[in-house]
């Protein structure tokens, strides 16, 4: 009896089970059915397509579109970007639709996956050389071409081992009712078309789609051959997000937060061989060196090396203290020099022709010597001339030949001093005739520098040596033209730049060997001197295959652009860092170097208080230009201090 009752009751279970789901079934049946009749409706009359008020948590997936409580969302699949693809397209496109339709909400979504060739596949070169050949005729239209120039820039990439992504992307455009989003839906086309961006608005089966527009499902096929893709790297992506100025590359120096968005701005310096030239160009007190020391923190700890030429004195001591480098006084009480007097043959780089090193020694040696006569008019040429003739007539007689390294080794006995006295047995009748006009000048130089006894010999007391200078991370040259004991002798300020450039020229080329990239520090004011200027012209102009970064700070521009040996400088800046500028500076640089399109925001720098001792980067580095705002944080103790208490030339020049 307890079987059959069960049994029963199991029975009469079931049935109300079948009866409830059926009674479930009904009342989802209608709300559903209502939305997608006003959904077909909308088709015919754009105002009935909205969403049902009793949708709640769910979502109703529909060929074109899907609709949840908040909004009712299509689809956009881009299929290629076009050469005429702007900068920040994303939040460009954002702006333009939202200004044409307000209510519309628009979203991108970018799905990646590795991506790799195989270099060695034997059609991948006949397929390249077509690409060229079809670049290069007259008969191939235009989009082919386009095509084929997007084909061999991405071969480039991927052959230089740089990472790539298969990228799908997708835009999906969000409105509360039909009728705004298909106004949304056309502006959307509208630009896109403006752009030449090819695109599809996924008008069947858009549940497909949602597999891979989703960023929790991590769905990808690359033999899916309706859903295209493009390939893409971290560069190329971040000139289409509208963080691109905060996401120029993967990785690489980080130079702050950009004011415009909140995201970190960086670059990989170590990513292209073009040269890398900064000039952080702003008045005392802006903030310039505070600025530049956060980056060297970071360049430091990625694994650079760092040269700083510190004119004014102290702003750099402590970081390269701290960092466990060398500070080398050009102080008036330092007393060291380089020998170039003095050949090597260890000095000669691995594959350099000897004779090749000894030349350039020889010019060093006549550059110096040149300095001390203190001749820099129109007479000069002809000390110039005499210095040659003396150094090949010392070398010749001491028994020294440039090709033949053992005999290097006789000018050991070589220094300042002992340099004068073969001078002074050099001179002979016919020398006295021919530089009767100078030669008195020049023994009088000699005496007060080269004379063991003379006033100014202390310059000369005791060599540097340079192996133990360059086995450090961090070397800076500390001038302390702030000081008040600061060097006034024009001649011995000209002498401690050219040492200094010597024992740079050896850390970078050491680094070089080392595989290590060297960052320099050139600071320009108006104490820097005419060859001071003239050495970084040529650093900033011819060290880019010595794996050196430049940066150079200055308070005026009418400094560089007016003088031209100095000139070139500005000519290879390719990222400029832009503090509070005067008129004339301003207007300079718009013109000059096409700067036009940054006009605003220099203007917003100069007026808003706000903006104090902020930057204007502009980074020409890369193949679209990008920039960004950084703040420089300077300590208020800082400021009031008597380091920006300095002569500031945008008072001269009028604002």
């Amino acid at each position: 009896m307890a079987k059959k009752e069960n049994k029963k009751n199991k029975i009469s279970l079931g049935k109300n089970i079948k009866k409830l789901r059926k009674k479930r079934r009904k009342a989802d049946f209608f709300p559903a059915a209502r939305m997608w009749f006003s959904t077909f409706l909308s088709i015919f009359k754009g105002d009935k397509g909205t969403i049902p008020g009793d949708i709640g948590d769910k979502i109703y997936i529909g060929e074109n579109m899907y609709v949840t409580k908040n909004y009712m969302s299509a689809v956009i699949m881009i299929r290629e970007f076009s050469l005429d693809t702007v900068l920040s397209m994303t939040s460009d496109m954002i702006k333009t639709v939202k200004f044409a339709v307000p209510e519309t909400i628009i979203d991108f979504t970018f799905k990646n996956s590795k991506y790799e060739i195989d270099l060695r596949e034997p059609g991948l070169k006949e397929r390249v050389n077509k690409w060229q050949e079809q670049l290069d005729s007259d008969k191939v239209p235009p989009k082919i071409k386009e095509r084929n120039a997007w084909l061999l820039y991405s071969y480039d990439v991927l052959k230089s081992g740089k990472l790539c992504y298969v990228t799908r992307c997708f835009i999906t455009v969000r409105a509360k009712n039909n009728a705004v989003l298909q106004c949304a839906l056309n502006q959307c086309e509208k630009y896109l078309n403006g752009y030449n961006i090819d695109h599809k608005v996924i008008k069947s089966d858009i549940k497909r789609y949602l597999n891979f527009i989703s960023p929790v499902i991590n769905k990808h096929d690359s033999s899916v051959k309706d859903l295209p893709s493009v390939i893409s790297s971290a560069g190329s992506l971040s000139e289409i997000l509208p963080v691109t100025q905060g996401l120029n590359d993967e990785t690489g120096t980080f130079l702050g937060i950009d004011r415009n968005n909140e995201n970190p701005y960086m670059i990989d310096l170590r990513a292209t061989a073009r040269a890398k030239n900064f000039y952080v160009l702003g008045p005392s007190g802006e903030g310039k060196t505070f600025l530049v020391i956060t980056w060297l923190i970071d360049m430091f700890a990625d694994g650079y090396s760092i040269s700083i030429t510190d004119i004014k004195g102290n702003e750099f001591t402590a970081f390269t203290l701290a960092c466990g480098g060398k500070v080398v006084s050009m102080r008036p009480g330092s007393t060291s020099y380089v020998n170039t007097f003095k050949i090597s043959q260890d000095g000669v780089s691995q594959g350099q022709p000897p004779e090749y090193y000894f030349k350039e020694n020889v010019k060093l040696s006549k550059m110096i010597l040149t300095i001390i006569t203190g001749i820099d008019d129109q007479r000069s040429i002809k000390v110039s001339a005499l210095m040659e003739e003396f150094l090949d007539a010392l070398y010749l007689q001491i028994g020294v030949s440039a090709n033949n390294t053992n005999t290097w080794k006789r000018t050991e006995e070589l220094s300042p001093f002992k340099v004068y006295e073969y001078f002074k047995r050099y001179i002979s009748e016919d020398i006295k005739r021919v530089y009767a006009d100078i030669l008195d000048d020049v023994l009088m130089a000699f005496n007060t520098y080269l004379e063991p006894s003379g006033s100014g010999s202390e310059l000369f007391s005791s060599e540097y040596v340079i192996e133990e200078l360059i086995n450090t991370r961090v070397i800076t040259f500390d001038y302390g033209l702030l000081d008040k004991n600061r060097i006034t002798d024009p001649i011995a300020l000209e002498l401690k730049q050219l040492f200094a450039k010597l024992i740079t020229d050896s850390f970078v080329r050491s680094n070089k060997d080392k595989k290590l990239h060297t960052v320099r520090i050139l600071e320009e004011s108006q104490m820097t001197t005419k060859l001071q200027k003239r050495m970084y012209a040529e650093e900033i102009s011819l060290r880019r295959s010595q794996n050196q970064i430049n940066i150079m700070l200055g308070n005026s521009i009418a400094a560089l652009k007016n003088d031209e040996d100095s000139a070139i400088i500005l000519d290879n800046i390719n990222i400029w860092v832009l503090g509070r500028l005067t008129r004339s500076n301003m207007k300079y640089l718009i013109e000059e170097y096409s700067l036009e399109d940054y006009e605003e925001q220099m203007e917003d720098i100069n007026k808003n208080s706000n903006l104090d001792r902020t930057f204007l980067v502009i980074n020409k580095l890369h193949r679209n230009t990008t920039s960004a705002m950084l703040k420089a944080f300077v300590p208020n103790s800082v400021v009031k201090g008597s380091i920006f208490k300095v002569v500031d030339s945008s008072v001269d020049e009028g604002v």
